[in-house]
C-alpha cells in the first residue's frame, strides 16, 4: 500500500543509477564541517571500497541444533583507497587541513587540562615517589613539552605513523544535470584511521602511479 501512495517519487527514487564518475570524496572532522567550513575534496581519487561487518555469533540453547537468538556483536568497517601519485604529502596535507577547522577537534595535540595521575594510575596520596620518578623520566615530554604528534615524530619517521587519524569520509554520488535535479545521495564513513600504504610502479605499465591505503573505521551512517 506504501508503494501505491507514491508511485511517481518510488519509480523516480529507485531507477536512478550512478557511474564510478558521479563518485566524490571529502574528508572532514570527526564531527561533521562547522559553519562556514568546507571539506576537503580529495580530487586525485582512483577508487575506494569498504566492508562494514557485524561480528554477530548465534547462540545455541544446551542441546539444541538450531540457534535459538544471535548476540548483538560488533561493528567494523575496512576499506581501500587509491589516490593517484602526486605528492608524498598529498593525504597528509588533505587530513591536516581538515583537523584545523576552526574550533574543531584535533587528536594530534594533547589537552592541557588532562589529569596526568588518572594517565599513569596514581589514585592514592602519599606516592611522592611514583611522582617523582614519572616526572623525572622521558615520559614528561608527553604532557609538557610535545604535542602527540611530535612524540611520535622524535621517536619515528614513519610517514604512515605521523598520519592523524579519526576523521571521516564522506563519500558523495552525484548525477545531477539541470535535466536531472534532486539525486544527491551520501555515505558518511565514521572516525577513519590509515593503517597500510602501497605503491606500486611497473616499467610494463603504462597507467598512471597510486598510491593505495588500507583503512579501519568505526561505521557507516
Amino acid at each position: 500500500m506504501a508503494l501505491q501512495a507514491h508511485p511517481q517519487s518510488t519509480r523516480t527514487r529507485y531507477t536512478n543509477f550512478y557511474t564510478s564518475a558521479d563518485t566524490f570524496l571529502y574528508i572532514e572532522p570527526p564531527s561533521g564541517p562547522g559553519r562556514g567550513d568546507r571539506p576537503i575534496w580529495l580530487d586525485k581519487l582512483e577508487t575506494i571500497a569498504f566492508n562494514e561487518t557485524v561480528s554477530a555469533a548465534p547462540i545455541y540453547g544446551i542441546g539444541q541444533p538450531e540457534f535459538g537468538f544471535t548476540n548483538l556483536g560488533n561493528v567494523i568497517v575496512s576499506g581501500e583507497l587509491s589516490i593517484r601519485f602526486i605528492d608524498e604529502d598529498y593525504l597528509l596535507n588533505a587530513i591536516k587541513s581538515t583537523l584545523a577547522m576552526t574550533g574543531r577537534y584535533d587528536n594530534t595535540r594533547i589537552d592541557s587540562s588532562m589529569d596526568i595521575d588518572e594517565l599513569v594510575g596514581i589514585h592514592e596520596s602519599g606516592v611522592n615517589d611514583q611522582r617523582e620518578g614519572f616526572f623525572g623520566s622521558d615520559a614528561y615530554h608527553v604532557r609538557y613539552e610535545r604535542s602527540n604528534a611530535e612524540y611520535i615524530r622524535s621517536i619515528s619517521e614513519s610517514r604512515l605513523l605521523n598520519l592523524p587519524y579519526y576523521f571521516n569520509f564522506r563519500l558523495v554520488f552525484n548525477n545531477e544535470n539541470q535535466y536531472h535535479i534532486g539525486t544527491n545521495k551520501t555515505l558518511v564513513i565514521k572516525d577513519v584511521r590509515i593503517l597500510s600504504s602501497q605503491i606500486v610502479s611497473s616499467v610494463a605499465a603504462t597507467g598512471p602511479v597510486n598510491v593505495k591505503y588500507n583503512f579501519l573505521a568505526r561505521m557507516v551512517k
